[in-house]
């Protein structure tokens, strides 16, 4: 069976207080937050605690590359 996922891509605008000027300007506003190694864990450690409070146990990751 396959899982529903969770689309990250949801989330793009939450880092910019949900009013982004286009798809760009969330896709810096996702980067900036982010980039810090050092506070990337903490920070993706969030998305997935309020991805898994949602009821969801799979998440759909885009990633530009």
């Amino acid at each position: 069976m396959n899982a529903i996922a969770f689309m990250t891509a949801n989330y793009v605008a939450r880092e910019s207080g949900w009013a982004i000027g286009g798809w760009a300007g969330g896709d810096r506003d996702v980067n900036a937050i982010y980039a810090p190694l050092d506070t990337f864990a903490e920070r993706f450690g969030g998305l997935l605690a309020d991805v898994r409070a949602l009821g969801f146990d799979a998440i759909d990751l885009g990633a530009r590359i």
